[in-house]
């Protein structure tokens, strides 16, 4: 493998795994939040309306990184096709 393909490699490697660990970071945060929000107290409705205010935009954004992902992780199960060593 050339340089360049190896740093293409790296570089789509290094996305997939931060941008996986940025979906689950932003999955756990939403999932606090409601938890939160379901504390009886005055300010827990403050969050509880912002979740529900903010639940298409993080839907949204959690959709679109899922397809980039999934398209990053489908180029890497070509590659490997390509240089042999997927399956056959």
């Amino acid at each position: 493998m050339n340089d360049h393909a190896q740093a293409s490699k790296t570089v789509r490697l290094n996305f997939e795994k931060y941008a996986t660990w940025l979906a689950i970071g932003v999955v756990v945060l939403a999932l606090a939040a409601c938890f939160v929000a379901m504390w009886p107290a005055p300010w827990a409705k403050v969050i509880a309306d912002r979740v529900v205010q903010l639940k298409d935009a993080i839907f949204d954004m959690l959709m679109n990184l899922a397809t980039i992902l999934g398209l990053s992780w489908g180029r890497g199960h070509m590659d490997k096709r390509v240089e042999g060593d997927g399956d056959k």
